[in-house]
């Protein structure tokens, strides 16, 4: 690739089947798998993580709609919150290295609702000058009414000092009966 490339994801023509991060300049040793990362370039900088998590809600919308299309006749109804209510009921407590030197996420879930809840979460990465390394998913079924219950999302990004996790996305969906 030449230089006029802006910095992002692309396939790697070593790996086939994974994506190598290109910084604009050169190939860094940052690689993820094919079907994890999607193909982000941006063309102005500071907009990747926007198109990642408009890309990670468009994720999410469509699997509710299977979810909902699966378990329609079971759950007559599925009362969905996405934003600020799940937001507030989910929080990291650990960022830190995974025995490959990884980072792993961990975090909780407290359902405030008087249902049963499932939580699906996307966490983000970032290095310490702000440029996103990874996002991921995690999930949480089944969590009662007012209980806490933990989650985990591992990473292909590397662990250094200045890194910071953080949950960009929460999703709280409560099944209730008509």
């Amino acid at each position: 690739m030449a230089d006029q490339n802006p910095p992002g994801w692309y396939p790697d023509a070593r790996s086939p089947g994974q994506h190598r991060y290109w910084d604009g300049a050169q190939w860094t040793e940052r690689v993820a798998p094919l079907a994890a990362s999607p193909v982000v370039v941006p063309t102005k900088k500071g907009h990747g993580c926007l198109y990642v998590v408009l890309g990670g809600i468009a994720v999410i919308v469509i699997g509710i709609v299977a979810l909902v299309a699966v378990v329609g006749t079971a759950a007559k109804k599925l009362s969905i919150d996405v934003g600020t209510p799940a937001m507030r009921e989910v929080t990291v407590t650990s960022c830190q290295p995974d025995v490959p030197g990884d980072t792993s996420v961990q975090g909780t879930a407290r359902n405030t609702t008087s249902k049963r809840s499932n939580f699906l979460i996307v966490v983000v990465v970032d290095a310490r000058d702000g440029t996103q390394l990874a996002s991921k998913p995690s999930a949480v079924s089944n969590v009662g009414a007012g209980q806490v219950a933990n989650w985990k999302a591992s990473t292909t990004a590397k662990y250094a000092p200045g890194v910071t996790c953080k949950v960009s996305l929460a999703l709280r969906s409560v099944s209730v009966k008509p």
